[in-house]
């Protein structure tokens, strides 16, 4: 991956720019075969990483099966803040299973009516989506778009905003300039933080090739992971480290490219798609990092070392975003079972593990189990090398951090559409 040259950091020497992540792949977890679920940009990207998904409804008996059609474009100007079921007239194109592209249901209209993750979770687990949007509006604010959750439409200030029960409580906005704007390690260092927590960087620090300055992203992974592994106020003392797993992942293939085909894809025909057969106009996407940090993730593992062309129908390490939601629900289910029962959030969305076998023996089933030994405790090994001190990330306007490029809006490269 070439999102951030690995230069030198002055006055930091011999650090460099992705050493951060270097080491927390070496001394945790690392896949090898990470698949982006969808062949798109950062929207779709995001619905998958939230719901399994970005089809405009869930599979609810219709025939006219638009739970198998995917919204598979960013909108046509993705730095307008109007995406999600506040958008004022913007709409992104939808995918049919013929492999058409068109406006599809609603027109367009990115309101969406399928289940999430959060769907599960609501009652059961807590849960919070930390937005890099003031107004939380943006293409990675994967909860602007779906319709339970946004809730009754409210206007402020003459702008349309979500104004849902979850979205109040569970979706955390960037903060006006001038506040804290890293609420996610504030809430770490107030023990705070919630069960399940989606992180979503700003421009900043997103690896994106094109924003500027661009190199903050190993910084701000560094900052989040050293937060979990050196707590000691939560919990009685033992602190998050315990019983916390991070999870990193990259939304999209940024442009660029990899040689990996992606399982299903061996072609020149069609993907197979998902394994009911659906889905092949879309899924799966490019390879994608996947980073696991846990007490308990294996030091220095990689899943897939060694292997070459991957073989996912038969194998344990080949995982897509639907492995991260998979392994959420058996994180918080009971029995050997994942919340919610088998299927999840719903058997329609079936997610790749199901495609690549990644479920482990019978007795541990659940997604990406090949990181783990949970019969062996591993105390927490600092994160070093970092450029950018967490402190400019609450802070980020000022001087020696991020300047006056704060805020920067993700995928500023990717409004096209055709």
């Amino acid at each position: 991956m070439t999102y951030v040259q690995n230069d030198p950091i002055v006055g930091n020497a011999p650090h460099r720019i992705l050493d951060p992540y270097f080491q927390i792949a070496s001394q945790y977890g690392y896949a090898n075969y990470m698949f982006q679920t969808n062949q798109g940009p950062s929207f779709p990207a995001h619905q998958f990483l939230f719901s399994g998904t970005s089809a405009p409804v869930f599979d609810d008996g219709d025939p006219t099966e638009y739970w198998k059609w995917f919204a598979a474009e960013n909108p046509p100007d993705a730095d307008s803040h109007n995406t999600g079921c506040t958008t004022m007239g913007e709409t992104v194109r939808q995918i049919d299973p013929g492999g058409n592209e068109s406006a599809g249901l609603n027109g367009g209209a990115p309101c969406y009516d399928h289940n999430s993750l959060p769907t599960l979770l609501d009652n059961h687990v807590t849960w919070m989506y930390y937005s890099r949007d003031p107004m939380g509006k943006d293409i990675w604010t994967a909860p602007n778009a779906i319709k339970e959750i946004c809730g009754k439409i409210a206007i402020e200030n003459n702008v349309p905003v979500c104004n849902g029960g979850d979205w109040e409580t569970s979706v955390e906005p960037a903060l006006p300039a001038g506040a804290d704007q890293a609420p996610v390690l504030t809430d770490i260092a107030n023990s705070k933080l919630q069960q399940v927590s989606w992180v979503i960087p700003d421009g900043n620090w997103s690896d994106h090739s094109d924003n500027v300055p661009g190199d903050g992203g190993p910084s701000w992974v560094a900052a989040i992971v050293n937060a979990i592994g050196q707590d000691k106020t939560c919990e009685g003392g033992s602190g998050y480290w315990s019983d916390t797993v991070v999870l990193v992942t990259w939304d999209d293939w940024g442009g660029l490219y990899d040689d990996v085909v992606p399982p299903g894809c061996q072609g020149p025909e069609p993907c197979t798609g998902y394994s009911n057969l659906t889905g092949g106009q879309y899924v799966y996407g490019f390879r994608v990092p996947l980073l696991v940090v846990s007490a308990y993730a294996k030091p220095g593992y990689i899943s897939g070392a060694n292997v070459f062309p991957p073989d996912c129908k038969n194998n344990t390490y080949c995982h897509d975003f639907g492995s991260i939601l998979n392994f959420v629900e058996y994180a918080f289910g009971t029995g050997g079972s994942p919340l919610g029962g088998i299927g999840g959030i719903s058997p329609s969305y079936n997610y790749a593990d199901v495609l690549v076998m990644d479920k482990g023996p019978a007795s541990t089933p659940y997604s990406l189990y090949d990181f783990f030994d949970f019969n062996t405790f591993h105390a927490f090994q600092t994160i070093n090398g970092w450029k950018y001190p967490p402190s400019c990330f609450h802070t980020p306007g000022t001087s020696q951090c991020f300047g006056s490029s704060y805020p920067q809006d993700p995928d500023n490269d990717a409004n096209e559409i055709d």
